[in-house]
Parts: structure tokens; C-alpha cells; sequence
């Protein structure tokens, strides 16, 4: 891979005493002095008795760049925020402007379905041009979820800000308009953290068919400039965000999530993509449409969002060919010949990127992000054609090395991921409240549960259950997840009932995500199984059988032993 340096920079030869401490143990975030709770569900106007203070990692955290959690706010409009014009929800401006702060430095880079300056422009001084109570609520639910990583007390709004932004949909829904589109897929989202995963698939399948009406995509280009054209350049911009937004979101799902059931558009958006300055009118699913040269995104968001579409955009021609419409198994129908084409283009596009896109050692924490999802996407693609024998094995046409098999890129990208794991949870405050990262961990876990040869196998299997456990105190997701994969691994014979009961009671301990109900997750947490038993596959179903297949290996591991010890006692006949 030495002539791929950005895709597969050189691995760090082993963990520091430091990093092992880190990734195998609970992590929490602190803050240096304790904030008043009285003032967090309060009268609307109500303010703080005293400045949010910094939260720090129980160990170090040099390389957060995003800053998050620091008394600065990410647009100082914000400051003068009245959020009681958009929701009856009892939160006071100064915790609103924290959360709302939160979310855009830390996921919007990656989201970006709307544009972040108009919305905070009409957020401030309350229009509803590119602002409505339904969005603001809706990105109040996410927020407050990541926020309960900081302050425990936020769980409690997430739920009424759920409720409001319900309510509020109810009188929404049928209305086709960006924002609505916007906000459908911020609920999504709030839908899969919480657990609440039979949302899930509505409210994106909502915003995927508004945003093909609008035609922001899924339609033939000439029809969509035609009605695009139409608009005033500020639409035109904001447009930009959303389409791209719910897109990338759309095919990210497809992929990663593979949620039965989901209809996603055959066409990009021919917008420009948001923050190019340059037409991009010679790539798929582009158009010569022009970029106000002073739209450029905020600083806090960098270039990552416009080379996360271009990403997302290559990711999409996979999503169709391998999942649209297919009524047999994915390695029955798999292309290796594509696969390879589209290795080569995520390749030559990822070597392409500007500076600020490679990783660093003080990269943004959306850049490490990036690079996580470049490589899931790699194990994806090589995933269907990994169970062939030996003698079936099929070569990389394209690549001169001896072992230029789909296995050998397969294993870059894992290596890759394990370093990325170890990068961002050591070193990033946000591993503890954003969602987005939590690719690597279930990735990362099903590769190694494959090869538990490795002797490292399970040092990162632990790495990704604790990566869980610093989430479950924002998302109750987490715990489900956790138990599934462990179920994986007692199913394999890789682990003892006892010891995995006691990682479980860990990551389910009483700090979890509030919520009331069951925990819903119908996505896929055996990725192997995901390709010819996709229901069997599933998070919820893997987590329910815990107790079952934990049950089942106490049993055999104690017929072993019991036969072990029969075998060393002489009976007479022996003598």
C-alpha cells in the first residue's frame, strides 16, 4: 500500500502501556467543577447560576480539535438565542445555545443537511425561512442525546423534545419543503440512538421520497436544473446542503445499516456540492451549476462535508448494485470486476484529497471520521467474495502485487480501522458523545471475531465493547449493540459465559441512556450472517439470544472440564 500513503498511512507498530489503559477500561467525561441541575429544566428564560465549564476525558485529550464543550460558542449569534420562540419545551437559552453548539461542531461537518450560517441566522432572529420549530426540535432531540455524555440530566429533555417534535411533525408531514426534509432525517437519526429503531426506516424513507419530489435527487439531471434553475441563488445554496445531506445519510444507511426495507434514489443530486467553489461538471451526477463564492462553510466544519459527498457519491453506484432490488444472496450476485472499479475509484479519489483531509496527529475529529468510513466502506465491498475457498479465490486484476487478492485489501482496511479506533478513543473527546464513529467498533469487532488466531483479537474486541460503554450514556443503542456482539462472540466458542456476563454488566450499568420501552434495533451486527440471513443478523435478535447461547457455553466449557477431570482418575480396571 506504499503507493496509496493517504489511504493506508504506515500503522504504529504496537500500543502504548497509555493507549491499552484506555481503550480496555469505562471512560467518562468530566467537567472541573459541578454544574447546578436545578438550572438545566427550568423557567424558558431562566439562565445558568454559574459559566459551563470545559469537560476533560478521564485520561488525555490533546488532539480535539472541535473543542465542544468550551464556554466559546460555535457562531457568536447564538448568544442571542430565544429559544422559547421555537419550542414550548422548558430549556433555558444558555443550555439550548451549549447543546445546539454542540451538534454543530461535532456532527454537522459530517451531517450538514442544512446550511449552518442561514440556520442560525433565522434561528437567531426567529424567520422561518431556513428555520422552522419542527428543525429546531428535531436537531434538539439528536443534540440532547449527545449532551447526556456531558450532563446526565439532558436524557430527560431529549424525551420531551422528542414528544414536541412529534407533535409537531403530525402538522408537517404532508408539506414537501427543505426543511421538513431536513428535519425527517435529524428524527431518524434521534430515532436509531434512542433505540427506537421502527422510526428509523419511516422518517428516512419520509425524507428520501420529499427530497425525490423536490427533486433535489433521484430524478434524470435535465428535469432536476430545469425545476433548480428556478430558484433564487440563497435557495439554490441551501437546497445544496439538504439534498446532499439526506443523500449521503441515505446511501450511508444502505451501506453500513443495511435496513430491510429501504428505498433510497437512483440518481445524486445535480446541485453543486456545498463549499466547492469549482464546478465539478466533468464528475457523475454533477452540474455546471454556479457556487456563490461566499457560501463557504464555518470553520468548525472545514472542507469535510463537500469530500464526504464526492464519498458518498462513488459509495451510491455500490448501494445499487449491491442491494437495490436483489432477490438473491450478495455473493451470488457480487461483481469482484466492479468491486475492484470501485476500489480503484475510492483509491484515486482518496489519494486526490487536499492536505487538510489527511489524517494528522492533530486532525479534526471529523477527518478521523472520514477516514473510518473509507474503510468500512472498503470491508464492505471485498466482504462477498472473502467466504470463497482457496481454489475459487478470484485476483485483482488491476494490482501487480503477488497477493492481490480481495482478503489482502480487506485486511489493510482492518488494520487501518484498528488504528483509527485507537486514535479516536484516546484521543477524542467526542468518542464519548458522537454516534457517527461507531462504525469502526461493530466493523472492527466482526474482523477480528473472524480471525481470533490473531493473539491481538481480543484485546480489540474488548477495545470496541469499552468503545460502546463510553456511548450508552448518551445512546441506548449502545447496550444493545454490546450484547449482540458478545452473543457473537460466546456463538463461536471465543468466549466464556462468565466473562462475557461480565463485560455486559458494564456496559449496561445504571449511567445508561434513559428511555422507557424496549430497545429497537433491526440493523445488522453479524456483517458475515447480514449477507445470506439478514433477519438473523440483526442487532435486536442477536441481543435477545444472550442469555441462551451464554447459558449454553457454561454448559459446555463445564463438560470439558468435568471430562478433563474424569480422564485423570484411575479406575480399577486401569491398574
Amino acid at each position: 500500500m506504499v503507493k496509496n500513503p493517504t489511504a493506508y498511512p504506515t500503522p504504529k507498530s504496537s500500543l502504548t502501556a497509555s493507549e491499552r489503559a484506555d481503550l480496555l477500561g469505562p471512560k467518562r467525561l468530566r467537567r472541573s467543577k459541578s454544574l447546578d441541575h436545578h438550572t438545566i429544566i427550568g423557567s424558558i428564560n431562566g439562565s445558568f447560576s454559574r459559566q459551563y465549564d470545559p469537560i476533560h476525558l478521564n485520561g488525555h485529550s490533546d488532539a480535539d480539535q472541535a473543542q465542544p464543550a468550551s464556554p466559546k460558542l460555535c457562531d457568536p449569534r447564538l448568544r442571542r438565542l430565544k429559544i422559547s420562540f421555537w419550542t414550548d419545551v422548558p430549556i433555558t437559552d444558555d443550555y439550548a445555545k451549549q447543546v445546539i453548539s454542540l451538534y454543530m461542531v461535532t456532527d454537522h461537518p459530517l451531517l450538514g443537511i442544512f446550511d449552518p450560517s442561514l440556520f442560525i441566522s433565522d434561528l437567531v432572529d426567529q424567520k422561518h425561512t431556513h428555520c422552522s420549530p419542527l428543525l429546531v426540535n428535531a436537531l434538539l432531540y439528536w443534540a440532547c442525546q449527545m449532551y447526556t455524555a456531558i450532563e446526565k440530566e439532558a436524557n430527560k429533555l431529549a424525551e420531551l423534545f422528542c414528544k414536541e417534535a412529534e407533535r409537531l411533525w403530525l402538522t408537517q408531514k404532508d408539506n414537501d419543503s427543505l426543511l421538513n426534509a431536513a428535519s425527517s432525517q435529524l428524527l431518524s437519526l434521534a430515532y436509531l440512538g434512542h433505540g427506537k429503531d421502527h422510526y428509523v426506516l419511516k422518517y428516512l424513507s419520509t425524507a428520501l421520497r420529499m427530497g425525490t419530489r423536490l427533486c433535489l435527487f433521484g430524478v434524470e439531471a435535465p428535469q432536476a436544473i430545469t425545476n433548480l434553475k428556478r430558484l433564487s441563488p440563497e435557495t439554490q445554496r441551501a437546497s445544496s446542503f439538504t439534498a446532499w445531506g439526506v443523500f449521503n445519510w441515505g446511501v450511508l444507511m444502505a451501506l453500513f445499516y443495511q435496513q430491510p426495507g429501504l428505498e433510497y434514489p437512483g440518481h445524486p443530486p445535480v446541485l453543486p456540492i456545498p463549499g466547492d467553489l469549482i464546478s465539478d461538471s466533468s464528475s457523475p451526477g454533477s452540474s455546471s451549476l454556479g457556487v456563490d463564492p461566499s457560501s463557504a462553510l464555518p470553520p468548525y466544519m472545514g472542507s469535510t462535508f463537500s469530500t464526504l459527498c464526492q464519498f458518498w457519491r462513488i459509495l451510491h453506484g455500490v448501494t445499487l448494485s449491491y442491494y437495490k432490488d436483489k432477490q438473491t444472496s450478495l455473493p451470488e450476485h457480487a461483481s469482484i470486476d466492479f468491486a475492484e472499479f470501485k476500489y480503484r475509484e475510492l483509491l484515486a479519489w482518496i489519494e486526490g484529497l487536499p492536505s487538510d483531509q489527511a489524517l494528522k496527529d492533530h486532525s479534526p475529529h471529523h477527518v478521523v471520521v472520514l477516514h473510518i468510513w473509507f474503510h468500512a466502506a472498503i470491508l464492505d465491498l471485498f466482504r462477498p467474495f472473502l467466504q470463497n475457498t482457496a481454489r475459487d479465490r478470484q485476483r485483482l486484476k488491476t494490482f501487480s502485487a503477488r497477493r492481490s487478492y480481495p482478503e489482502a485489501a480487506f485486511n489493510a482496511s482492518v488494520n487501518q480501522l484498528k488504528q483509527l479506533i485507537v486514535r479516536y478513543r484516546c484521543n477524542y473527546e467526542s468518542s464519548a458523545y458522537t454516534m457517527l464513529w461507531q462504525t469502526a467498533l461493530i466493523y472492527v469487532a466482526n474482523a477480528v471475531l473472524r480471525n481470533t488466531q490473531d493473539p491481538e483479537w481480543r484485546l480489540y474486541f474488548l477495545a470496541c465493547i469499552y468503545g460502546y460503554e463510553g456511548l450508552r450514556t448518551s445512546y441506548r443503542v449502545a447496550e444493545v449493540i454490546s450484547r449482540g456482539l458478545l452473543t457473537m462472540s460466546l456463538r463461536e466458542g471465543d468466549m466464556s459465559g462468565t466473562e462475557a456476563r461480565h463485560l455486559l454488566k458494564e456496559v449496561t450499568g445504571p449511567e445508561g441512556a434513559g428511555g422507557k420501552g424496549d430497545v429497537r434495533a433491526t440493523f445488522m451486527a453479524d456483517l458475515d450472517l447480514a449477507m445470506t440471513d439478514p433477519e438473523a443478523a440483526k442487532v435486536e435478535n442477536l441481543a435477545k439470544k444472550f442469555e441462551d447461547v451464554a447459558l449454553f457455553s457454561d454448559f459446555t466449557t463445564m463438560d470439558d472440564e468435568e471430562a478433563r477431570s474424569f480422564q485423570r482418575i484411575e479406575t480399577p480396571d486401569d491398574v
